[in-house]
Parts: C-alpha cells; sequence; structure tokens
C-alpha cells in the first residue's frame, strides 16, 4: 500500500502518475520546448519569425553544425509547418499529463513548479520571437518614447523608417500608432532605456520581463489557492504556469497579455484579502496596460458597492473608487495626452475583426443563411449577417456580465 500523499500503484495498469512517470513527464515537457524553439531557428518564417537572432545563431560554428546536423537549414516549409503542428500538439498533451499527475499528487510543492515554469521560460526566451511579429512594434513603441523623444499615440514608427528595427515590424503596425494603455507604453519606454539601441538586446530584455510576470503570476495563483481553494492550490497552478499557449504566447512571443494578467490576478488576491482599495489601484494598472480587464474591473466595483446596505455607504465607496481610477489613469496619461487625438488610434482598431472570431465566423454563417433563404446578393447578404451577429453578441455579452457580476455577493 503507497504511503500518505503517494498515488495508489494498481497492479495491471501502467501508473501514468508514479515517481518515474512524473520525472519522464517533467523531461517530456522541457524537451518539447527544446525541440520548438530549435525549429524557430530556421531562416523559413514558420515557428520563429526572422530576427537578427537566427543571424547571430547560424555565425556560432557550434549552433551552425548543429541546425546541419539536425537539417534545419535545408527544411521546406511544408516540413516545418508539420513538425510544428506535431510538437505543439504533443506540448497539449504533455501539459495535460502534468496536470494528471499534481491532481493526484499532493506531495508535491511550488519550487517544482515554478523551476520546470522557469526553464520553459529560459528556453522560449532564447529562441527567436515566437508566431507573431507584435513584439518588434512593441519594441519600437518603447524606442518612441525612450530614444527618440516623441509620443507614440500620435506618431507611428514610419516616422523613423531610418531605425534598423523599422524592416521588422509588420506591415499594418508600420504607419500605426500604439493602442495599448499608457501605463504597458511607460514600462515599454523603460525596457527600451534598459536594452539599448540593440534589436536581439531588446527581444532578450521584453522577453525576460514578460517571462518575469508570468512566473510572477504563478506565484499570485499559489497563494491565492492556497489561501481560499487550497485543494486545488497544485493543478490550478500548474494548469497557468506551465500552459503551453501562455508561455508560447507571453514569453515565445513577447506579448503584454501576461503583464496585463499579473495585475488583474492581484488585484483578484487583494480584493479577497480584504485589500479593496489596493485592488482597484491593481486592476487600474491592469486595464492601462490593455484595455481589455475594464470588464473586470466594473466588476469589481460592482460587487464592492453590493457589500454596503445603504446607498449612502455605497456612493461613498463608488467616489472613492472612482478617484483612485481616474488619478491613476490621469497620472499616466500625462506624459502623453495630446486631446482626442492620443486615443484615435485606439478607437479605430476598436472598428477591427479578425477572420476567426467569433463574430466574424457568426456573421458569415448569418450571411450565407440570408444568401440561400432570401436569394440576396452575398455582398448585401454578409452585410445584413453583420447587422444581425453585432446585437445578437453584445446582448449575449451583456447578459453574461450581469449574471456574473450579481454573483459577487461576498468573498466566497
Amino acid at each position: 500500500m503507497a504511503g500518505k500523499g503517494c498515488a495508489i500503484e494498481r497492479p495491471g495498469r501502467p501508473e501514468l502518475s508514479g515517481e518515474v512517470a512524473y520525472v519522464g513527464m517533467i523531461c517530456l515537457n522541457l524537451f518539447l520546448y527544446l525541440a520548438l524553439a530549435t525549429l524557430s531557428f530556421s531562416f523559413i518564417n514558420c515557428a520563429g519569425k526572422f530576427s537578427p537572432v537566427q543571424l547571430a545563431a547560424y555565425r556560432n560554428d557550434f549552433l551552425l553544425g548543429a541546425f546541419k546536423f539536425l537539417g534545419l537549414d535545408r527544411a521546406s516549409l511544408g516540413q516545418l509547418r508539420a513538425a510544428t503542428y506535431i510538437l505543439l500538439g504533443l506540448l497539449l498533451l504533455a501539459y495535460a499529463w502534468a496536470v494528471y499527475i499534481f491532481r493526484r499528487r499532493p506531495d508535491k510543492r511550488l519550487p517544482v513548479i515554478l523551476s520546470v515554469a522557469a526553464g520553459a521560460a529560459l528556453i522560449l526566451l532564447l529562441a527567436p520571437p515566437l508566431f507573431s511579429r507584435d513584439i518588434f512594434s512593441n519594441v519600437y513603441y518603447g524606442k518612441i518614447v525612450a530614444h527618440y523623444r516623441a509620443n507614440p499615440y500620435v506618431v507611428s514608427p514610419q516616422r523613423f523608417i531610418n531605425d534598423p528595427a523599422f524592416t521588422t515590424i509588420s506591415t499594418y503596425w508600420k504607419n500605426t500608432p500604439i493602442v495599448y494603455g499608457p501605463f504597458y507604453t511607460l514600462f515599454s519606454a523603460g525596457l527600451a532605456k534598459l536594452s539599448g539601441e540593440g534589436l536581439i538586446s531588446s527581444i532578450y530584455v521584453n522577453k525576460g520581463a514578460m517571462a518575469a510576470f508570468h512566473l510572477g503570476t504563478a506565484l499570485l495563483l499559489w497563494k491565492l489557492l492556497g489561501r481560499f481553494y487550497p485543494r486545488r492550490r497544485l493543478a490550478g497552478t500548474v494548469a497557468y504556469a506551465w500552459n503551453p499557449l501562455v508561455l508560447i504566447h507571453s514569453v515565445g512571443g513577447g506579448h503584454n497579455d501576461v503583464m496585463m494578467a499579473f495585475f488583474a490576478v492581484m488585484a483578484l488576491y487583494l480584493a479577497l484579502a480584504g485589500h479593496e482599495r489596493s485592488a482597484v489601484f491593481s486592476l487600474t494598472l491592469s486595464v492601462l496596460t490593455k484595455y481589455v480587464t475594464a470588464i473586470l474591473l466594473a466588476i469589481l466595483l460592482f460587487y464592492l458597492l453590493r457589500r454596503h446596505a445603504r446607498w449612502r455607504d455605497r456612493l461613498k465607496e463608488a467616489a472613492v473608487c472612482a478617484l483612485i481610477v481616474l488619478i491613476t489613469t490621469a497620472v499616466l496619461f500625462a506624459p502623453f495626452w495630446e486631446g482626442a487625438a492620443t486615443l484615435q488610434t485606439t478607437r479605430e482598431n476598436l472598428k477591427l475583426t479578425t477572420p476567426c472570431s467569433t463574430g466574424s465566423l457568426l456573421a458569415r454563417l448569418l450571411g450565407n443563411i440570408f444568401s440561400l433563404v432570401l436569394r440576396l446578393p452575398m455582398e448585401r447578404a454578409h452585410s445584413l449577417g453583420w447587422s444581425f451577429a453585432r446585437p445578437l453578441l453584445t446582448l449575449t455579452f451583456l447578459a453574461l456580465f450581469a449574471a456574473l457580476a450579481l454573483r459577487c455577493r461576498s468573498r466566497e
């Protein structure tokens, strides 16, 4: 019979959560990240987006020999895509195995979780930017503030075409001012000062900062779950810290979503710990990183108001929270504010649609139905599809928002 805290061995059935399986699972996860990082060094834009990181690696004789041995220098785009999809599928399976093990192994602790997450983050940090060029424009926006002393809310990278990093930016963002909040803009300017003029150093500093936020969020989740949901502590922390989509997107791609998430989770922890005003401030910083968490800020404010029975207390709470939000927003926007033009690009960016988004897919489906049933021309049918999809999705969102907000009556 197994000891306390260990998985029970079952005769005749392979043990997927035993000690050997546990070590094998960790090795498999790190190996798959290493394989993905290696693929990203190909000069063909597949997993890794081309940057000076590849050029520097191919100037190293040892790395060049390794790449030639693996056939990376002569692999076709189809081969690289197939290998990438296989690796991503295996990473998801290895991740699911990890969550399964940690749900059955209460003897494991935080140092193991953070060590493996840090190991995976280090591998992805040293790789070229993965699956997206967004990091190049983010680096550039920081340079516009730190090195060119200009306002990235009204000036686009197109103004500074002689900068070596300009050629790496995606076509759309070359002539688009920044669409993120001022807190991230100031933070990226600080990273630009820290990394200097070099593009490689800028890539590593930006990805390193996102890796730090990722590990910080994992630590916050460990503390939060340990205090309020101890039975979910291990599996819940691993579910975030080892999630390949989060690691590849945030650390591999250098996206700032993980910075936004860090302050949102910190706000949740502070709210549950009874530090409501600090929670409002933290969540405001999250919103001023990327505006999407304004949804969470509205729910937090709704929860804080519902705690009070008297309207006088509710008004007082609303006034204090509003002051925190408005003062923080005003202070962070102050270095960049130039009237309505400051948010012009952000407003225009809200009109953009992604072909694979829920709204686009629903509008396309409705458009095809209108075309078949009403015998409308395709262009008019798709326009009508959008006219129905937008209010339908808006009403669905508002209904879900209200349902979630009404549940926030107490810490439990």
